[in-house]
């Protein structure tokens, strides 16, 4: 940053009613000052004509104040803030500046600086701003020439505070979208994992215990086949039975190797090896002796093997399966009430999600309805207060969003205002000094300003071209030329 010594601490003071001028390219040198500015920098117009800027810029001004000066400027949006400068002796005058670019065809070819004398409040407020900032201590900065406070949350807040009215629709829409997508995704996961939940009842207890009825069922057949054969002892009936147990003993043993294939927990892993070794003992010690008689026709032998053998084999392993079968319906029943209770949970979370992404859609549209009304009460009043011919209000910063362009404009055109009116009473003060053949410089206008200063110069020059042309007769006639 270009630092301008020397400095004292004396200080100029705007004349009342006046207002500084400059106009400068887009790289920041001067191309236009008005007489204002000549007076109170001290700086005559050859000095400062095709400089910079920042010729007139004391070094008690913050660096950061005019990077975002800059900044603004070069986003297309006007600027307002206090500026200390320094004049050509080191002495300094307070401004209150008004910055905007100048457009031409849409296209921005330079900017227009307007200054006005601040209240010695506005005076002291900023020396003690720009003080705590080159301190590091001020906590704040500056961010389209507004005071606000630093920080990343409070730069994030700006930025979601200051979305434009499109921007707000579209994140309202975006937020709405997500939300249903959202709450669909999870009901859609909910169903998943309660159709699972299901799958597992099924597969992990449900179909267990019907191959564990299945086996129940054969077991019991094969004692009654023993006992059916004991009561009718022909070999036609013995042969019959000797098939079934072989049956039944065969698609049991495929049905236990299914069943015991699967994981238990421990309280169950036992029952099951339990089952499994009264089983083996009730087929090797039981079933298959029987069998044996009964191919011999040894009815007799049959009846022992039944009373000392197959009926106490068969009673514990009948209460073991009895008992693992209860225990699978307990793990069915609490399997299927765990992923009825998810279900039950998933839906109340997706609800109250759906309930408070309403309730927030409401609240963010509600706010932003606020903002919109708050934007356009601001332009309106803004609006109004040109319409009624008060341009000296000071505007220190626009809203981001589309009432801000508004806002932006009404700003910009309360500079040009300023400006013109600057330079007609510049041109009247110079006339009142003699200087009448001054006008005002039309071409540093935009537009209709400059076409109406163009008016305002010929109106000018044809009344000075009547009041020279009575001087003239009266000369005359003080001449004695009466012709």
């Amino acid at each position: 940053m270009r630092v301008n010594m020397p400095i004292t601490d004396h200080e100029v003071f705007l004349p009342e009613g006046e207002t500084i001028v400059s106009k400068t390219d887009l790289k920041g040198r001067i191309t236009y000052v008005n007489q204002t500015f000549i007076d109170v920098s001290g700086f005559s117009s050859e000095e400062v004509m095709g400089k910079a800027h920042n010729i007139v810029r004391h070094p008690d001004m913050p660096p950061a104040a005019f990077e975002d000066l800059w900044n603004t400027l070069k986003a297309g949006r006007p600027w307002s803030g206090m500026v200390k400068n320094r004049c050509k002796d080191g002495s300094f005058y307070w401004v209150r500046a008004e910055a905007s670019p100048v457009r031409e065809n849409g296209a921005i070819v330079g900017y227009l600086s307007v200054r006005l004398k601040p209240s010695q409040d506005e005076v002291a407020a900023a020396e003690q701003l720009y003080q705590r900032m080159r301190e590091g201590t001020a906590g704040v900065v500056i961010s389209g020439g507004a005071v606000v406070r630093a920080g990343k949350v409070a730069a994030l807040w700006r930025r979601v505070t200051r979305m434009s009215f499109k921007a707000r629709l579209v994140g309202l829409i975006a937020f709405m979208s997500l939300l249903v997508a959202g709450a669909g995704l999870v009901s859609l996961s909910a169903l998943s994992r309660t159709a699972d939940g299901l799958q597992a009842v099924y597969e992990q207890r449900t179909l267990p215990i019907s191959q564990i009825a299945e086996i129940r069922k054969r077991m019991s057949a094969n004692r009654t086949a023993v006992g059916d054969a004991i009561i009718k002892p022909t070999p036609e009936e013995a042969k019959k039975a000797n098939a079934l147990i072989d049956q039944n003993i065969a698609e049991i043993t495929r049905l236990w190797d299914q069943f015991s294939a699967q994981k238990f927990l421990p309280d169950e892993q036992k029952l099951v090896d339990a089952f499994g070794q009264a089983r083996v003992r009730f087929v090797q010690e039981g079933l298959r002796p029987s069998m044996a008689a009964l191919r011999e026709g040894n009815i007799e032998k049959v009846n022992q093997i039944a009373a000392e053998q197959v009926r106490p084999l068969y009673e514990p392993m009948d209460v073991t399966i009895q008992n693992l079968m209860n225990l699978q319906v307990e793990r069915a029943k609490a399997t299927f009430e765990e992923a009825n209770a998810r279900f039950i949970s998933t839906r109340n979370n997706v609800i109250a999600a759906i309930v408070i992404g309403i309730l927030a859609a409401i609240g963010l549209g509600f706010m932003m309805i606020r903002s919109m009304i708050r934007s356009l009460g601001r332009a309106t009043s803004i609006a109004e207060s040109v319409s009624r011919g008060e341009i000296d209000i000071n505007v220190t910063d626009s809203p981001a969003d589309e009432c801000g362009r508004v806002v932006d404009a009404m700003r910009v055109m309360m500079q040009s205002l300023k400006g013109f009116a600057a330079a007609q009473t510049e041109m009247l003060k110079l006339h009142e000094a003699g200087l009448i053949s001054r006008r005002i410089a039309a071409h540093q206008f935009p537009g209709a300003f400059s076409r109406i200063a163009e008016q305002v110069n010929e109106l000018v020059t044809a009344h000075i071209s009547v009041k020279m042309k009575v001087v003239e007769v009266i000369t005359r006639y003080a001449a004695g030329d009466l012709s």
